[in-house]
């Protein structure tokens, strides 16, 4: 986490960024530190996310220094996206980031889980986020464009 703190303190020294909503994606391993990051944000002066998306997530972002989640702020609004046939991660990174948020006394309505279903010509497999088709961009794209409309109001 260290490291993107860094690198968003730099881009933030360049950048005016007050007052302008924050969206964080992250997806697999990215999918939890976008979670950890909502966590650490406000403590070391950064943009502190209005709603994440965590695609696919693995259950922690780094697992040699576990965030806690106690201080992500209880008014972000949190997807969970998770793949019908991911068998990288499958439901198990959400289950632990899930019962991580749990612990860390995070509201549970503010929580939404997506479950990305497989159909003709999609397979909703770990790596299915990285594609372009008119069904990955109705998976992953237009859930991301719903929640930056939601925050540009």
């Amino acid at each position: 986490m260290q490291y993107a703190v860094a690198g968003i303190q730099a881009a933030t020294a360049y950048l005016d960024v007050g007052g302008l909503p924050v969206l964080v994606i992250g997806y697999s391993r990215g999918g939890a530190l976008a979670v950890e990051y909502g966590a650490v944000a406000a403590r070391n002066g950064l943009p502190v996310p209005d709603k994440i998306m965590s695609i696919f997530p693995a259950s922690v972002g780094n697992e040699q220094h576990l965030i806690d989640l106690t201080s992500l702020d209880h008014s972000t609004g949190l997807l969970i996206q998770m793949g019908e046939e991911d068998a990288i991660v499958g439901r198990t990174g959400a289950r632990h980031l899930l019962w991580r948020l749990r612990a860390g006394g995070f509201p549970a309505q503010n929580i939404k889980l997506d479950f990305v279903k497989s159909h003709a010509g999609f397979t909703a497999d770990h790596f299915a986020p990285l594609q372009t088709s008119p069904s990955a961009r109705a998976a992953f794209w237009r859930p991301a464009d719903l929640l930056l409309v939601g925050l540009n109001r």
